[in-house]
């Protein structure tokens, strides 16, 4: 719109002359018409070629008439509107123009202005190279700003690239791990509890294998078992799960209205008291059990408690399956929290919560990244044009050598702004300008201008010859703008065009001819600042848009990629099981083999045996469980139903120590009866136990673990205990210093 107001400003000044020719008067509303066609597209978003096409014809056109219409004293200065058309498709070009193309442009318009007038020297000159600079300056500045936008997009897609990678890796991990705990929940406490004899009321049996061969089917077609149904009916379901196990369970659900938690909570939280009332009927010795859930749209809880045998939560082994996986690390998934209290012959309680977060998680600040790149180019685009600009000035000053008064204080003003322009840019190369240096560039601008107008006289003032106030007073105010806030660049660079002005009217020659050049001086420093200033807010927006999209197309192809490798992680994950294990849970479910026959127990063992040191493999420490396998098959291979809990590795342990824990708990499994066995093995840097537990009869006498009396290893400590219904041998050990 500025440029508007300059071409009617120079009508203005010239309007004698422009109001006694139709022809004229034409021309100008041609190019009035034109500017705001230009500005209706520009202003819709980026400009579309055919818009700098028209930009470069219409100043082309405009000037090869200029002799018509243009004042003749005025052809080929750098004062008329039709310049500041030809300056402005030159600088639409640098913008957009091909590389192949941008000479060839430049070329045409240093040609037609330097046609308009070719005697008009030095003038014409002295306009054409600056157009030619002009295009120059703003072709470098454009390069600059793609390369780092390129850079920008290239390290952002890195990180997409990783957010992409990272959002497959866990949604893999967190599938993985609920497989797991299905796998657990389901189908090895279904199992289990066949094998230990629990098959003897044969409906809830069957229900319970139904529901099993349910939740793995779903499973392999990649639907989310938990999220099936909503917070009645999961708790309904879980409570219908407890009493088909034995257990009298009573229900109590406290919902404000209209409470909404997160289903994902709400999935998570159920699944973990279910398996807690799994616990109960495996360990409490009770058939009465309590579930309590209290449900507002900022937090949710649920309570299962017993008034069973309860236990010492700091003797039992936190790597067990359920305790671990199906309670602990499930609450923790979705950012909740979980206590356990209970004592030996007070019943047990577990207590687990969520809370809204207060705040929402921040995303990676790829937003802030993206402003950050880019206010740091263009503060580099500046710095690096401006240097430039500042060698190209030493042409002017070589150029107008003999046109001012003393040419050693034009070549002190262009070596004073020089050193300056050096300063300068090597701060804002890596930071911004603060207040005292941008306040000495505005001094070193004004005074530097001041002085070239004493250096010049009369119809010299504004215009090329006076170069520190019309060429350099706009650059090095740049370096301000680039910097500062507006507050602070505004007044300085009003307080230029006050000076400008001030230049013109003490030079006392206010002629129709240094009015327009005045004109369009003011029109040239305000229409720098406001450009440079436009780059900055323009780029910063485009961050948000940029970075947004490209998190979310990174997530969106992570969502897609990890659901194709969650697919065929469970079609690899669940293919023993649905080979081996569905179809003896289907014939159970269906009726044709009978829970209650020793075989189909015994079948149902060795497959719970299987899953459950799989899963044991899976989620303790790497390689732990393989100095235990043999004697954990020779167990089984007697008839023994093994399962392992592991926390530690015993494979930090010495190599004599091992092997004294691995004898020491192979005889303590030959001195069991064929039946369920729990071995639970402890080990840490300092000390650890062995857990040999099994059901026996009351009154039995069970002897401790012994070792051989050759034994040259560490001295364990042995015991054996019975109570309860239950045995217990025990191991302790000290790990050598």
């Amino acid at each position: 719109m500025a440029s508007l107001f300059v071409l009617v400003a120079y009508v203005l000044i010239w309007n004698d002359w422009y109001l006694g020719s139709t022809e004229r008067l034409a021309a100008v509303a041609g190019a009035v018409l034109w500017d705001l066609v230009f500005i209706g597209g520009a202003m819709r978003g980026r400009i579309p070629n055919w818009l700098v096409v028209g930009e470069f014809v219409t100043a082309v056109v405009l000037g090869v008439g200029a002799p018509r219409w243009l004042p003749p004293e005025s052809l080929g200065d750098g004062g008329t509107w039709i310049y500041r058309m030809l300056i402005g498709a030159g600088v639409a070009a640098a913008w957009q123009a091909p590389a192949v193309l941008f000479p060839a442009v430049v070329a045409v318009l240093a040609a037609v202005q330097f046609g308009s007038a070719p005697t008009a020297m030095p003038q014409v000159a002295g306009s054409t190279g600056l157009l030619v600079a002009i295009c120059l300056v703003f072709r470098l500045a454009a390069t600059r700003l793609r390369r780092n936008a390129v850079a920008a997009d290239a390290r952002l897609a890195a990180a997409a690239g990783r957010l992409r990678a990272e959002t497959v890796t866990d949604a893999r991990r967190r599938d993985r791990r609920e497989r797991e705990r299905v796998i657990h929940d389901t189908v090895l406490n279904t199992l289990t509890g066949i094998g230990w004899g629990g098959g003897a009321d044969d409906e809830p049996t069957r229900r319970r294998c139904a529901r099993s061969v349910e939740a793995m089917e779903d499973l392999i077609a990649g639907h989310d078992w938990y999220a099936r149904v909503d917070l009645t009916e999961r708790i309904g379901r879980l409570a219908a799960d407890a009493r088909d196990n034995g257990l009298d369970v009573q229900v109590r659900v406290h919902r404000d209205a209209g409470a909404d938690p997160p289903s994902l909570v709400v999935a998570a939280l159920t699944a973990a008291a279910g398996e807690a009332l799994a616990n109960v009927a495996r360990h409490a010795h009770t058939r009465r059990a309590t579930v309590v859930a209290h449900c507002r749209n900022d937090h949710f809880d649920i309570t299962v408690s017993d008034d069973g045998v309860g236990f010492d939560p700091g003797r039992t082994d936190p790597q067990r399956l359920g305790l671990r996986a199906s309670i602990a690390e499930r609450v923790a998934d979705v950012g909740g929290s979980i206590e356990i209290d209970s004592r030996p012959g007070r019943g047990t309680t577990v207590a687990m919560a969520w809370r809204a977060p207060a705040s929402p998680v921040e995303p990676p600040d790829a937003v802030g990244y993206l402003r950050r790149h880019y206010d740091t180019g263009v503060r580099r685009m500046v710095a690096l044009s401006v240097a430039s600009w500042q060698g190209l000035l030493a042409l002017t000053v070589i150029g107008y050598w003999d046109r001012v008064h003393r040419p050693v204080v034009s070549v002190a003003l262009w070596v004073a702004i020089g050193v300056g322009v050096a300063l300068a840019v090597r701060v804002m190369w890596h930071r911004s300008l603060n207040r005292v240096e941008a306040a000495g560039v505005v001094i070193l601008a004004f005074t530097t201008a001041v002085a070239g107008g004493l250096n010049t006289t009369g119809g010299d003032t504004i215009r090329m010859i006076d170069w520190p106030a019309t060429m350099a007073l706009p650059v090095l105010l740049v370096l301000v703008v680039v910097s500062r806030p507006a507050r602070e660049w505004l007044v300085a660079v009003a307080a230029a065009t006050v000076l400008l002005v001030s230049i013109v009217l003490l030079g006392g020659d206010t002629g129709p001819i240094v009015l327009s050049r005045l004109s369009t001086s003011v029109y040239g420093l305000w229409s720098l600042q406001a450009l440079i200033t436009a780059f900055g807010p323009a780029l910063r927006s485009t961050a948000q848009a940029t970075a947004q999209a490209m998190q979310d197309e990174a997530e969106i192809a992570g969502r897609t990629e990890a659901a194709a490798r969650i697919l065929a992680d469970r079609d690899r994950g669940l293919r023993d099981i649905e080979s081996d294990t569905l179809p003896l849970l289907r014939a159970i479910a269906g009726g044709q083999l009978d829970p209650r026959d020793p075989a189909v127990r015994e079948r149902c063992t060795r497959r719970a045996s299987v899953l459950r040191r799989t899963l044991a493999s899976t989620a303790g420490p790497p390689g732990s469980l393989g100095v235990l396998e043999p004697v954990v098959e020779a167990a089984e291979s007697r008839g023994i139903d093994v399962e392992v809990q592991l926390a530690g590795d015993l494979r930090r342990c010495p190599g004599v120590l091992q092997e004294g824990i691995v004898v020491a708990i192979g005889q303590a499994l030959r001195s069991v009866p064929a039946g369920p066995v729990l071995l639970t093995v402890l080990s840490s840097p300092e000390a650890g136990s062995v857990f040999v537990s099994f059901p026996v009869a009351a009154g039995t006498f069970v002897d401790p673990v012994r070792l051989p009396q050759s034994w040259p290893g560490p001295v364990l400590e042995v015991s054996a205990d019975v109570a309860d219904g239950k045995a217990c041998l025990e191991l302790r050990w000290p790990v050598p210093t």
